[in-house]
C-alpha cells in the first residue's frame, strides 16, 4: 500500500501562510490599541473651594493630540481610589481664566535655520492666548552662553509685535538650558493663583549641567504649579530630546520634536490647541482634610481600564466633607422599570385568582 506524505515544500508553504495569516491578525489587533492610546495630564490642584477640589486636566493621544471627554474621571489619593464622589466637569475655554505664559527660547548659533520660524510661532501662540482671556500675559526669556530676560510679562500683542529680540548670538559657545527654566520658574510663581505655562524651544542640550539638575529643575517645576511644553529642534539624534522628553513628563506638559524649521509654527499652533482643550474637574471629597500633604492622581477610565496621572502633592487642610454622589438616572429607570414589572405579574395573578 502506498502511503501519502506531505512534502517538505507543501508543509513550509502551510507554515509559511500561518505565520503570515498571524502576523496580519496581530497587525489588526494591535491597531486599535495603538489607537486607544491615552495620556493623562494632570496640571494642577486648588483648594479653595473644599470639599471640592478643583482639577485640571488634559487628554492626549499617543501623537501628543488633545483629546476630550466630559465624564470617565476618577480621583486617587495616596493611590486610593475615592468612589461616589460627585464629579463635575467644565472645558477650560468656557471657564475663561486668564494664563501666564513663558516662553524660553534658545538662542545659540544652531537656531539660526529656526529662529525666524520661532517667532512666527510664538506670534500665533500670543494671539491665541489674548483670544482665550484678555487678561492672559506673556513673558520672553533667551538663554545661550547667558540668560536673558528679554520681555517680562505683557500684553501679548504687544510683546508679539517685538520679537526681534529674539536674535541668536552667534557667538555663543555654550546653552544654559537648565538655569534659564530655572529663571522662568521664578517668573511663573508671580501669580500663583494663575494657570502657569512654560513652553520650551530648544534642542535638549545643556553644555553645563547633568542629569541630576535636570531632574531638579522639572520637581521645582512640579512643586511651582509651572508646566513645561517642550518642542526640541534636531533633524538628526532625537535621543537629544530625552531630557526634554523627562521634563514635559514630570510637569504634566508634552514634548514635541520638530525636524526641520517649517515643522515649528505647527508645534507652537499644537502647544495652543492642547492648552485649551484640557478640563476643569472638581471631585467632591467625602472624607475631611487632616492638613498634611497627599498624593493626587486623575485617572481616566476606558475600555474597561485606568489610566492615571503623574501624582501631584497636595495638602488637604481640615473641610467639611461633601455628601456622597447620588443615585444615577440609570439606576432609577431600572427602579421603575422594575416595578411596574412587580406590578403586572401581580395583576396577572389576581386576575388568575379571580377567574377561579
Amino acid at each position: 500500500m502506498q502511503v501519502w506524505e506531505p512534502s517538505v515544500s507543501s508543509r513550509k508553504g502551510r507554515q509559511g501562510w500561518l505565520s503570515l495569516w498571524i502576523a496580519l491578525c496581530g497587525i489588526l489587533l494591535c491597531r486599535p490599541a495603538l489607537a486607544d492610546e491615552v495620556r493623562v495630564l494632570l496640571e494642577g490642584a486648588n483648594t479653595e473651594k473644599l470639599p471640592f477640589l478643583k482639577t485640571y486636566v488634559t487628554l492626549v493621544d499617543s501623537d501628543g493630540k488633545p483629546m476630550r471627554s466630559k465624564s470617565g474621571y476618577k480621583l486617587f489619593l495616596d493611590t486610593v481610589e475615592q468612589k461616589e464622589l460627585q464629579v463635575n466637569y467644565t472645558p477650560v475655554s468656557e471657564a475663561k481664566e486668564p494664563i501666564d505664559m513663558v516662553a524660553v527660547v534658545q538662542l545659540s548659533s544652531v537656531m539660526e535655520p529656526a529662529i525666524k520660524s520661532v517667532r512666527s510661532g510664538i506670534e500665533k501662540l500670543a494671539k491665541a492666548i489674548l483670544k482665550h482671556h484678555a487678561e492672559s500675559r506673556l513673558a520672553i526669556i533667551g538663554f545661550a552662553t547667558e540668560v536673558k530676560r528679554l520681555e517680562d510679562f505683557g500684553h501679548p500683542n504687544a510683546i508679539a509685535r517685538d520679537l526681534d529680540k529674539l536674535a541668536v548670538d552667534g557667538d555663543a559657545t555654550e546653552s544654559r538650558l537648565v538655569d534659564a527654566l530655572r529663571v522662568a520658574i521664578d517668573l511663573a510663581r508671580e501669580k500663583p493663583e494663575r494657570r502657569r505655562r512654560i513652553v520650551l524651544f530648544s534642542d535638549g542640550i545643556d553644555t553645563g549641567a547633568g542629569k541630576e539638575a535636570f531632574t531638579e529643575v522639572a520637581r521645582r517645576a512640579r512643586e511651582a504649579g509651572a508646566v513645561i511644553d517642550s518642542i526640541g529642534f534636531t533633524q538628526f539624534e532625537a535621543g537629544r530630546l530625552r531630557s526634554l522628553i523627562d521634563i514635559s513628563k514630570t510637569t504634566a506638559g508634552t514634548a514635541r520634536r520638530c525636524k526641520t524649521a517649517e515643522d515649528i509654527p505647527a508645534r507652537f499652533a499644537e502647544v495652543g490647541d492642547t492648552l485649551f482643550s484640557a478640563g476643569i474637574i472638581s471631585f467632591g471629597l467625602t472624607q475631611g482634610g487632616d492638613n498634611a500633604m497627599h498624593a493626587v492622581q486623575v485617572a481616566f477610565h476606558k475600555s474597561n481600564e485606568d489610566t492615571l496621572s503623574e501624582p501631584l502633592q497636595v495638602q488637604l487642610p481640615p473641610f467639611e466633607p461633601a455628601e456622597t454622589a447620588g443615585r444615577g438616572w440609570q439606576f432609577w429607570v431600572l427602579v421603575v422599570v422594575g416595578g411596574l414589572f412587580g406590578l403586572l405579574i401581580l395583576l396577572y395573578i389576581l386576575g388568575r385568582i379571580l377567574e377561579k
